[in-house]
C-alpha cells in the first residue's frame, strides 16, 4: 500500500529585493528574510446582465474586468534597507561635511556630578569641539522649564549659578546647584561623513522569494516589477515588526498572471 506524499507549503524561505534604478541599472539590496508574505490579485469584476422570460433583469456572465495586484512582505525586523523602502528614498553616503546638517547630541539626564567625561572613540559625542553653541534647560518646578546659561569651558571655575560648559568630544560641567536636577542638552557634532535618507528613489523593484514545501521541494514566486504602495506601508513606527506593501506592474511580459515555480524533486532544500 502507497501513502501519499504531503507536499503542503511549510513557510516562507528566502526573498530578494533588486532595486530598479532611474539611470535603468539593477543592484540587489541586502534585506532580512520575509517571515511571511500575502498575494492578492484584487480582481475588479464586470457583471453582463440580461433579460430573462418575464422581463427580469438577471445575471448572464461575470466577467473579469480588472486586477491591480499587490503583494505584501512581514519583516521581523526593521533594517536601513527596510525604512529605506518604507519613505521610498534610498541610503547613501553624504561626506561633503560643508553640507551637512550638524547632528544633535541630545541628553536629558538628571545631573548627579559637577563633571561629565569626554565621549570615547566610536562613542556618540566624539567629534563635538570645544563650546559648541549649545541649548540647555532643566526643571525648576515641575512643568516649568528654566533655560541654562552656557559658559566657556575654559572659565568655568568661575561660573554663575545655572551654567553649564561643552568641553572637546562633548565633555560637560554644570554648575554645583543643578545637581539633583534633570536637565535637557542639545549639542551639535558636525561629522566629516554620515548615512542619511537622500532625495533618490527607491521604489520600483524586482521581487523574488520561495516557499519551501514540507518535503522540501520549492516554490519559486517572481515579479519582474513592483511598486512599494507608500500610501500603506510608508507608515513608519518604533515597532520590530514592519509590513511592505508592493502594487505588482505590468512590464508587458506576460499576462498578469504571477510567475510561480515549482522546481521538482530534482531541486530539494538541502540543510
Amino acid at each position: 500500500m502507497t501513502t501519499a506524499v504531503d507536499n503542503g507549503i511549510r513557510g516562507l524561505t528566502d526573498s530578494s529585493i533588486k532595486w530598479r534604478k532611474s539611470d535603468g541599472t539593477s543592484q540587489l539590496v541586502v534585506m532580512p528574510t520575509a517571515v511571511g508574505f500575502v498575494y492578492d490579485p484584487k480582481y475588479k469584476l464586470e457583471d453582463i446582465f440580461k433579460r430573462n422570460k418575464l422581463g427580469v433583469k438577471v445575471l448572464a456572465q461575470r466577467l473579469l474586468d480588472e486586477s491591480v495586484p499587490e503583494v505584501e512582505l512581514d519583516f521581523g525586523q526593521k533594517t536601513l534597507a527596510v525604512l529605506s523602502a518604507q519613505t521610498g528614498y534610498a541610503f547613501a553616503s553624504v561626506t561633503d561635511a560643508n553640507n551637512l546638517d550638524p547632528v544633535k547630541f541630545l541628553d536629558t539626564r538628571l545631573i548627579t556630578q559637577s563633571v561629565y567625561p569626554a565621549a570615547a572613540a566610536g562613542y556618540e559625542g566624539k567629534g563635538v569641539v570645544v563650546d559648541a553653541v549649545s541649548d540647555g534647560s532643566y526643571e525648576v518646578t515641575p512643568g516649568q522649564s528654566v533655560p541654562l546659561t552656557q559658559v566657556p569651558f575654559a572659565s568655568f571655575a568661575t561660573a554663575s549659578v545655572a551654567s553649564f560648559a561643552v568641553g572637546a568630544d562633548n565633555a560637560r560641567s554644570f554648575t554645583s546647584d543643578l545637581i539633583g536636577q534633570v536637565v535637557t542638552i542639545e549639542t551639535p557634532n558636525h561629522l566629516a561623513s554620515v548615512i542619511k535618507l537622500v532625495e533618490q528613489d527607491f521604489r520600483v523593484f524586482e521581487l523574488r522569494f520561495n516557499q519551501i514545501l514540507v518535503d522540501r521541494t520549492i516554490l519559486a514566486w517572481h515579479f519582474p516589477s513592483v511598486n512599494t504602495k507608500l500610501d500603506t506601508a510608508g507608515k513608519v513606527d518604533d515597532k520590530a515588526a514592519v509590513k511592505l506593501a508592493f502594487s505588482i506592474n505590468d512590464d508587458g511580459s506576460g499576462c498578469g498572471v504571477p510567475s510561480v515555480t515549482y522546481l521538482g524533486v530534482a531541486q530539494k532544500r538541502r540543510c
